[in-house]
């Protein structure tokens, strides 16, 4: 599987070396490799009929740890613990579990057996769609639930923060009650049938059907856990097709709340905003707005609802550019105050746009020191806002310090091509292609589906600017050769991913 790429050729060697009654444990790394010092490691063995337990930096390994007599014993339990490569750095937790026999002789070596466990929880990530998806229908049909359907990558910062603030919150049974989720991995060729059937073209889509994959609703994109949950509740009543209703027959608020629904559609939204144009809702100020944008509109919202401007603000980009830009700016303040502050980088990153220069640079940092001030620590909260914050480092010219916090990253998490492949991306786009072919090399170790053919790409045109276009091409064509493609009548990104990689085979 493809988590276990980075694994090494053998497990560490875990010895139990003794003279007369003073026994200690050893591990050994495999060849190219070093346990990591800083990192903890935590042992728990039972020696005979004697517990022992350690919670140590591993730089306490080098000298063994003392288990007391060991003669005509048994040894088993668990060693947790860090395995880092010596030529990337790149680190890896590692569950041993060992056992073995020391045998009476008053001094030796003896080497336990090594078995390697599972540190984390399966990814769902890189794995065929159809059981997931199969298991989930089969489980609505039994209870007589629904299915929700989360079209998400491993890569994808708002997937991430929908898994980490709603999927698996603490609250997620709860949240989730009656729905049955199946995650699709957007880059496994076996979602293509899925993404094809539930016209899926942007990250995440969430799509909750009934037992027989009937859509009752969608939303794409992650609004944040507030708009999201309104949604699943949305999702669990009656379905509404709004596009096959008739406004003049809603009340005012209903049409205002089909007109939201209708927005990104192709349905003719002028019948909504006449049905709806006496309602004074949220949605019938947003919808209008969002339709005809104006000065007015934008005072509305921020006055009344400044909480929701990321419903707005991404969508109405030329009228910021033109007679919004001075309403907007005006309006930053209060905005700001009224958002989290992930959404108030996002806010701070449109309004770095609408400046040039350093003006516009200080923008991006600002957005990026509310953004690094926010962070937890943990991996799993913060990671959706990990490359955001890289890019925001890159925009305000501290490009080295935005590679280093992709770098580290993934040296911390070596299990996906995530942010090597991030880091690849901004240093070609700075003409640093040396720097970036090595992150792509580091990230195709772990890449697969449509993720490979994006580091290949990326890869590739360091390639092209570090004038070796001979091995660009072939490294093309290698991959377009051996990542399988889509029908042609599938309606999915792989087609855009191998049209781009196929340039570089010119």
């Amino acid at each position: 599987m493809w988590w276990m790429a980075l694994a090494f050729a053998e497990a560490p060697r875990v010895e139990v070396r003794w003279r007369g009654p003073e026994g200690t444990l050893h591990v050994v790394p495999p060849a190219g490799a070093k346990v990591s010092g800083d990192a903890p490691v935590d042992v728990a063995l039972v020696v005979g009929d004697r517990p022992r337990a350690f919670g140590v930096d591993g730089d306490f390994l080098h000298g063994g740890l003392p288990l007391g007599d060991v003669r005509d014993t048994s040894v088993e339990g668990t060693v947790d613990l860090q395995i880092c490569e010596d030529d990337t750095g790149i680190c890896r937790p590692e569950t041993l579990r060992v056992a073995g026999r020391v045998p009476a002789t008053k001094k030796g070596t003896a080497v336990l057996g090594v078995e390697l466990g599972s540190h984390e929880a399966p990814s769902p990530f890189n794995a065929d769609a159809a059981p997931v998806a199969d298991a989930a229908f089969a489980a609505a049909r039994a209870s007589g639930g629904r299915v929700l359907l989360d079209f998400s990558a491993v890569w994808c910062p708002p997937c991430n923060l929908l898994a980490a603030e709603v999927l698996h919150a603490d609250d997620a049974e709860t949240a989730l009650e009656g729905l049955h989720v199946a995650v699709v991995d957007v880059d496994h060729p076996s979602s293509w049938t899925l993404k094809d059937q539930y016209a899926v073209g942007s990250y995440p889509t969430v799509v909750v059907t009934d037992a027989d994959g009937e859509e009752i609703d969608r939303v794409v994109g992650y609004p944040g856990r507030e708009p999201f949950l309104a949604f699943l509740a949305g999702a669990r009543g009656e379905r509404r097709d709004w596009a096959a209703l008739d406004p003049s027959t809603l009340s005012p608020d209903d049409a205002a709340t089909g007109l939201v629904r209708l927005l990104d559609s192709d349905a003719d939204l002028g019948p909504w905003l006449a049905a709806s144009a006496a309602s004074d809702t949220a949605d019938a100020h947003l919808g209008r707005f969002r339709h005809a944008p104006t000065a007015d509109g934008l005072s509305w919202l921020v006055e009344h609802h400044p909480e929701r401007s990321l419903e707005w603000v991404p969508f109405v980009g030329d009228w910021l550019e033109g007679p919004g830009r001075e309403p907007f700016l005006a309006a930053l303040p209060a905005i700001l105050a009224s958002v989290r502050p992930g959404e108030a980088a996002d806010v701070l990153w449109f309004a770095a746009q609408l400046h040039e220069g350093a003006e516009s640079r200080a923008l991006f940092a600002s957005a990026a020191s509310i953004l690094s001030a926010s962070l937890t620590g943990d991996f799993a909260a913060d990671r959706g806002y990990l490359e955001f914050l890289a890019t925001l480092l890159d925009r305000s010219g501290e490009v080295d310090a935005a590679i280093a916090l992709l770098d580290r990253t993934a040296r911390e998490h070596p299990d996906e091509p995530t942010f090597f492949l991030a880091a690849a991306s901004h240093l070609n786009e700075h003409e640093r292609y040396a720097e970036a072919l090595r992150r792509a090399e580091l990230a195709m170790r772990t890449a697969w589906g449509d993720n490979r053919l994006r580091v290949a790409t990326e890869a590739a045109t360091a390639l092209m600017g570090l004038d070796r276009a001979d091995e660009a091409r072939s490294l093309a064509r290698k991959t377009l050769e051996e990542v399988p493609a889509p029908d042609a009548a599938l309606k999915v990104r792989t087609h855009r991913y191998r049209e781009k990689l196929a340039k570089l085979t010119e």
